[in-house]
């Protein structure tokens, strides 16, 4: 029946039409993001291997996918037939051909991580080897539709007054000129919060409108939590900075019988509790990928059924090579928190969650923030949904056989705990980070602790003196006004949590990852979220 709806879907207009010859005979992929066919299909058969080349990179390049594909061999020689087809509606797909069975295997995996689906697979033997042609695809996207007529038909929940108005503002003209489902926001002033609302819909289907506790994802919101809980442990005593972090967990990988184990990376073995809060571990998911979105790729390796565990990807990557010196450079590593996970989990004897609730959530009054699940059937009663500008659907990595919504299955968020996985509120956030403005009453650790964490590291270059990241923070400390801040970003959900300088703390939380132009709604209202405070503690006279 997929195959069936999925060959009702026409294809093409690539928004990067980079296709890339491999060594495997002629091995050609290619990935683009297409739309329905409006325009007549060109049909080719029985071309030969550099024959559907030739023709592949002619109609890609006008803005046509393959559509069809087939092959025979006649005469121990590959013969295709294949239709190009120019779309409307947006689809991506993936195409290989001329392929070894390991090659495919790793692109079918590829293609399972970002969303697709098989639609098309042969195999044909030439010169005694088993080749493979497949096309993978995505299920026909639904957009997000207009949601607001205009500011003031965008519903509000929680208390206000007119000092607040400036804030009340932004989120209805916001959510309006970005039609964003929902939004919540909680601001702290010294420790006391001053202002919690829900502005939208926590469900769209079902017209709920966001209240101010409502629960959404954080994301990477959560590595200032985590880096706490490290922080922490280290003011205890029970960590150093320079402790080795494979000394620390003494773990080794467990592979079954039935798969040779892979011999450790020496370099693992000098990467310190430090670095790892820096981003200075040596992972760097833009010079080679990020594996905690990986758990298709983990789980084959290890002859594993899916999901792949946090240990199972701590397992896969102690096998591959570094991408730089650890302590040479900074670049931003979700798994190197996820490590850090795990070792607060090994200090403590507990698991992570339970230990950051008792330690750090609950003795600020976070009681609302949890670990996520990344079913949709699962989330909490609390909890919004998430929505994407454009709805796209995967293969489930979370057990499942069927295709899901890409925000609740195509990555295993359990995975994900101490780097993206928590749940949270708007005020539990505005809580957890106004403890630290206060050195002498912080409840969680020392004031050389909290002053530890967001404190410029010295051990390597950076490029710009003023802004750095401390310990699960970004800061940036300018002319002796520090501020820290953190942003967090998966498919459905964008969060943003800022520590001013002058005392003023907030949270903003969004049930949707990107604005009508494409881009993250944290990032763009930060600088508004600032001025909004101004004026409102102005209004106020906090100023």
């Amino acid at each position: 029946m997929l195959n069936q709806i999925l060959c009702k879907v026409s294809f093409i207009i690539a928004i990067s039409l980079t296709a890339l010859l491999t060594s495997e005979l002629s091995n050609r992929e290619c990935f683009a993001v297409q739309k329905r066919a409006t325009t007549s299909p060109q049909t080719f058969r029985r071309l030969s291997s550099q024959e559907y080349q030739k023709q592949f990179t002619k109609w890609y390049a006008q803005g046509y996918v393959a559509e069809a594909i087939s092959v025979q061999v006649i005469g121990n020689k590959p013969t295709f037939n294949v239709t190009f087809v120019k779309p409307t509606n947006k689809v991506v797909s993936s195409a290989i051909h001329d392929a070894s069975t390991e090659r495919y295997k790793q692109r079918t995996a590829d293609a399972l991580q970002r969303g697709l689906v098989e639609s098309e697979h042969q195999t044909y033997r030439v010169n005694g080897k088993t080749l493979h042609i497949a096309v993978w695809r995505s299920l026909e996207t639904k957009t997000l539709g207009r949601i607001w007529a205009s500011p003031r038909a965008v519903p509000a929940l929680g208390k206000t007054d007119t000092t607040s108005a400036p804030l009340d503002e932004l989120f209805k003209s916001f959510l309006h000129e970005h039609q964003i489902p929902g939004a919540t926001v909680a601001v702290s002033y010294r420790g006391k919060i001053l202002y919690c609302r829900g502005f939208g819909y926590s469900n769209l289907e079902q017209k709920n409108k966001m209240r101010p506790n409502t629960q959404m994802r954080i994301a990477s919101v959560s590595k200032p939590i985590t880096g706490a809980a490290i922080t922490q442990l280290v003011d205890r005593g029970r960590l150093r900075l320079d402790d080795t972090v494979f000394d620390v967990l003494e773990f080794t990988p467990t592979y079954p019988k039935s798969v040779r184990p892979k011999p450790v990376n020496g370099n693992f073995k000098t990467i310190t509790i430090q670095q790892l809060l820096h981003h200075t571990g040596g992972f760097d998911r833009k010079a080679s990928y990020d594996p905690m979105f990986r758990s298709t790729t983990v789980a084959q390796a290890f002859r594993k059924p899916l999901p792949a565990s946090s240990t199972d990807i701590i397992g896969y990557m102690m096998s591959q090579p570094l991408d730089f010196k650890p302590g040479s450079k900074m670049a931003y590593s979700n798994f190197g928190y996820c490590l850090l996970g795990r070792v607060i989990e090994k200090v403590s004897g507990t698991t992570y969650e339970k230990y950051v609730q008792d330690n750090i959530l609950k003795p600020v009054g976070a009681n609302e923030t949890l670990l996520g699940r990344t079913k949709e059937d699962l989330r909490f009663q609390n909890e919004a949904k998430y929505y994407l500008r454009e709805q796209s659907y995967a293969r489930s990595v979370v057990g499942d056989t069927k295709s899901v919504k890409s925000q609740y299955g195509a990555w295993n968020l359990e995975a994900m705990d101490a780097h993206g996985g928590w749940v949270s509120t708007a005020s539990d956030l505005a809580k957890f980070a106004s403890e630290f403005d206060n050195l002498k009453t912080c409840r969680l650790m020392s004031a050389p602790a909290v002053q530890s964490m967001f404190t410029a590291p010295t051990y390597f270059k950076r490029a710009n003196a003023e802004r750095y990241y401390g310990f699960g923070w970004s800061v940036v400390n300018r002319q002796s006004r520090l501020n820290a801040y953190h942003m967090g970003s998966l498919p459905g959900t964008s969060s943003l949590l800022v520590r001013r300088y002058d005392g003023f703390n907030w949270a903003v939380l969004f049930n949707c990852r990107k604005t009508l132009s494409g881009k993250e709604p944290a990032r763009e209202i930060d600088s508004l979220m600032h001025r909004a405070v101004t004026q409102s503690a102005k209004n106020a006279g906090l100023k």
